[in-house]
Formats: structure tokens, C-alpha cells, sequence
């Protein structure tokens, strides 16, 4: 790839290209015949290859060491070369200095059998209540994606710590680990009386659907937190997927996260604040650059509708929630710790709030 020879060794020079494998078409647009008819879209494309070249420049501390898609320096043709097992090295690199560029894509076959959702509507809205008792309703007329979670406790989490990390581990991470829980998972161990336990009541619909059930849940006395929130886009990977459904594997193309009884749910609570989408649109694509075997699958980042569609009672006016679903509670811990490496968490000022959630 032009620009990230530092991540892979410098570029050499190769033998000529061998014959293409069969998932290949011909880009007319680049041959390297040089006729008239074609040097105007040459220009074009070699002008959108300066720009990814710059963009990857820029990028390049962030891919260093990934396996990733790339425009390729070969023979003019659609090369699918995670397909065929192809490996990118000083020996064997992905282009050569001669003849023009082809775009990396990915296999037709792959691409219809990874679970993506084109037709989600990201116009739809988002019911959270937050309930503290001793057992959680079950609000009636609510829209069939209507589901409950309920809290883990601080032991819970501290005893689930132990057990899944080394006593090194604990050493290193310990500190930090416990700084979280006090001042960020904490908020909401503080404000649940010792015989009561916190849950979660979601749900996702269209608007008229979504403000029918916040109208009636208004009346419902012992809510501490209601509100109707829509989603961030930009900032929401694979929506579709949560909290339930299959999402792809980004990192290992073909293969994709399924919901399972190890799964685990991360909800992260925001009070207004300067900068609030920044910061967390900052974490949020570390969290996505995780190639682990257990980590972050899918999210929804909900916004509040504003027009006093947010009710809170003994805790603040939450203006964003990150809903999140996790491989598995290791799998959070790790992620956790290595996005937090580089992230605004230790920002005094990035004010959050989080709860870990199991599906009841």
C-alpha cells in the first residue's frame, strides 16, 4: 500500500504480476494501454490515489501492524486476496512500480454472507427507563424489541476481576481498574439502597411508537431515569446488531459475533458536558481498532431528542447513553484496559457513568 510501507517493509521490486485469481474483473478505466479515450479517467483515478495515499499517511501510526484492505500497485485488476490466502510481506508485497493500480475488495460470496442490515432505520427512536428495586416491572404495551437488563454489582464485578485476571494482573491493572469502579461505576452503586437492585428498560421503534410508550411510563411512579434518545450515526457501530442480532467480524472478514450466554452489556450514562461527542467519538474508534478474541461487537450511541423527552429523579439529566454489547466480561476487561491506554478515561473533566448489564 502507498503510504504504509513503515507497517509491512519497504516496497522491492517483484517479478511481473502473475495471472489474477477468478474472482477478478478487469478495470477498463486503468489498463495500461495508452490511448487517448482513457488518459482523462487515469488522471482521475491516479488524483483519488494521491488523496488515499495522503489519508493513509495520516493514518499510519493508528493501521501500523493491521491486516486491512488497500489500494494495490498491480496489473489493473480487482484482486480478493483474503480469498486466496495471499500474505502481504517484503518478498511477496501487495504492489510493484509498475503498471497502474487496482482496488483490494472483497469476495462477492463474503460479502453477501456477512450479517449487515442496509435497511436500518436510523430514524427510529429509543426508550430507556432506569429502574431501582427489588425486582423489575414488566411495563405492558410496550413494542415487541421491549427488553430488561439488569445491573451487575461492584463485588460482582471486583470478584468476576479476579477470577479472569493473573495476580500480576491485578498488581498492574488493579489501581486503575479500582479508580473505575469508584468514580465512574460507582455513581450508580451509591444511589441503589442495599436491598434493591438497578435495571434497565429498552426499547426501539419508530417516533409515534417510541412517544406512546414514554407518555405512559411517565405515569409509572419509582423511575429514576426516562428518557426517548436517538441514534448517532457516526458513532454507532453496526446498530442493526444490538442487542441481540449477528454483526461481522471487521478483522477476520467472513466470520462475524453472534449473542450468546457469555455476552455481556456495557451501558454508559453522560451528563452534559463541553466536547461531549468528541471525546466519546475518540474512545469509541479506539474501542473499533481492538483486534481481539473477545471485545466490543456492536453499539447503539443514543442522543436525547431534547423537548423534554428526558425525566430524571435522584440522578442527572443524561443527554447521551453508549449502549454496547461485549464477547464477554474477560473480553470487556481487555478491551477496556487497552483503549484506555490512549483515551480521554483519566480526563477529569469527561464525566461518564457506566453500568455492566446482563439480559434477564
Amino acid at each position: 500500500m502507498p503510504g504504509c510501507e513503515p507497517a509491512f517493509g519497504p516496497a522491492t521490486e517483484v517479478p511481473p504480476a502473475r495471472s489474477p485469481p477468478p474472482c477478478t474483473q478487469s478495470l477498463e478505466a486503468l489498463d495500461c494501454t495508452p490511448s487517448r479515450a482513457n488518459r482523462a479517467e487515469k488522471s482521475s483515478a491516479l488524483s483519488m490515489h494521491s488523496g488515499a495515499k495522503l489519508r493513509e499517511r495520516q493514518l499510519r501510526p493508528v493501521l501500523r501492524h493491521r491486516k486491512i484492505p488497500c489500494l494495490e500497485r498491480a496489473s489493473g485488476r480487482l484482486h480478493c486476496h483474503e480469498q486466496h490466502g495471499s500474505r502481504v510481506s517484503k518478498r511477496n508485497p501487495p504492489w510493484h512500480r509498475s503498471g497502474t493500480f487496482a482496488i483490494h475488495c472483497c469476495n462477492p460470496t463474503t460479502y453477501e454472507s456477512t450479517p449487515m442490515d442496509r435497511q436500518f432505520d436510523y430514524a427510529q427512536r429509543i426508550l430507556l427507563a432506569v429502574e431501582i428495586a427489588e425486582a423489575p416491572r414488566l411495563f405492558s404495551g410496550m413494542p415487541a424489541s421491549y427488553t430488561r437488563f439488569k445491573r451487575l454489582t461492584i463485588p460482582d464485578v471486583i470478584k468476576a476481576f479476579d477470577e479472569t485476571h493473573s495476580l500480576f494482573a491485578q498488581l498492574i491493572a488493579g489501581r486503575a481498574f479500582r479508580d473505575t469502579l469508584e468514580r465512574h461505576m460507582g455513581y450508580w452503586q451509591k444511589r441503589i439502597p442495599e436491598s434493591k437492585q438497578c435495571f434497565v428498560h429498552y426499547a426501539i421503534g419508530s417516533a409515534e411508537v417510541i412517544s406512546a410508550a414514554f407518555d405512559r411510563l411517565k405515569a409509572e411512579p419509582g423511575l429514576s431515569l426516562l428518557g426517548v434518545y436517538q441514534v448517532e450515526p457516526q458513532c454507532s457501530a453496526y446498530p442493526f446488531g444490538f442487542p441481540f442480532g449477528d454483526t461481522p467480524d471487521h478483522w477476520h472478514l467472513g466470520q462475524h459475533f453472534s449473542y450468546t450466554a457469555e455476552s455481556i452489556f456495557w451501558f454508559n450514562f453522560f451528563p452534559a458536558q463541553p466536547y461531549l461527542f468528541e471525546k466519546t467519538f475518540a474512545v469509541w474508534a479506539l474501542f473499533q481498532m481492538l483486534d481481539l478474541k473477545g471485545r466490543g461487537e456492536n453499539n447503539q450511541l443514543v442522543a436525547s431528542v431534547g423537548g423534554g423527552r428526558v425525566i430524571a429523579h435522584g440522578v442527572d439529566e443524561f443527554v447521551q447513553v453508549n449502549l454496547n454489547r461485549f464477547t464477554s466480561l474477560p473480553g470487556f476487561f481487555n478491551a477496556a484496559h487497552e483503549a484506555g491506554k490512549h483515551t480521554f478515561t483519566v480526563d477529569p473533566d469527561y464525566l461518564w457513568y457506566g453500568m455492566l448489564m446482563s439480559k434477564l
